[in-house]
């Protein structure tokens, strides 16, 4: 036997069995107890419980989905979790009508608009519930349809969340530098 062939697999314990593998690889495993120590990668498909305390090390890498936009744009639910970069002139980017729950956009200033940014609900439906935190003051939102960033005053950076639970369109965190700058209203 090469001793130096065995001393590179680590033998894993499961609840549910036994499984071999060779050091340094990816290892993927499901439910169950893991035992012995590789300096190598998991892929743990289903809860990990870690007893005593857990070391983290190396890149902990997280990017979301973004976009950069300057032209109308209809959302749908399959543009859910991006966060829309706005710049250019004038521009409406509406709400899908068809909302699944919990499809939810970030809308951001990340360049000079010169003309007013919209953000509106399918056929100006009243749907738009929440508030807007505008340089400093709360601006209640009830039973809007369109959110505006007032070009001459609109920030790189001032920004709002929504989010739908199916039926309306709820606001999350926001923030703009600049009173009456960013608005809600019904047309």
């Amino acid at each position: 036997m090469d001793m130096k062939k065995i001393a590179g697999y680590v033998v894993v314990a499961l609840i549910v069995g036994v499984i071999a593998f060779q050091a340094g690889s990816l290892k993927s495993v499901g439910s169950g107890a893991l035992g012995g120590s590789t300096g190598s990668d998991w892929n743990v498909g289903g809860n990990l419980t870690v007893d005593g305390g857990a070391t983290i090390t190396g890149e902990l890498g997280y990017t979301e989905a973004a976009q950069s936009v300057s032209a109308a744009k209809v959302l749908t639910a399959a543009d859910s979790g991006e966060t829309f970069y706005l710049s250019g002139g004038a521009a409406a980017y509406t709400l899908s009508a068809t909302t699944t729950p919990g499809t939810w956009f970030r809308f951001v200033i990340g360049g000079a608009i010169t003309g007013d940014a919209t953000v509106v609900t399918a056929g100006s439906i009243n749907a738009i519930e929440g508030t807007l935190l505008v340089a400093g003051a709360v601006v209640d939102c009830a039973a809007e349809d369109t959110i505006t960033f007032v070009a001459d005053g609109e920030n790189i950076g001032d920004f709002f969340e929504i989010r739908t639970d199916g039926t309306n369109w709820m606001l999350g965190a926001s923030g703009g530098l600049t009173a009456s700058k960013m608005t809600c209203t019904a047309t």
